[in-house]
């Protein structure tokens, strides 16, 4: 078997398709632990904006002047 000039006897088993997915599983590993940082944060970012949004809800809207809560 003859390839770029050189002869081998048997094919080599390691090929661009094999170094393609050991790539792409590289890659997505990498990748997968920074996009999970980013939903952690974002997900920590909703429950608070959650739980501002239901205390509004339960004690009232405090945006006067007075800076006192009204049950509206």
């Amino acid at each position: 078997f003859t390839i770029f000039g050189k002869t081998y006897e048997s094919f080599p088993i390691f090929n661009v398709a094999d170094s393609a997915v050991t790539i792409g599983v590289a890659i997505l590993l990498i990748f997968h632990k920074s996009f999970e940082k980013k939903e952690d944060t974002q997900i920590d970012k909703d429950l608070i904006n959650t739980d501002k949004m239901e205390a509004q809800l339960e004690y009232g809207n405090s945006n006067r002047e007075d800076n006192k809560l009204s049950n509206n």
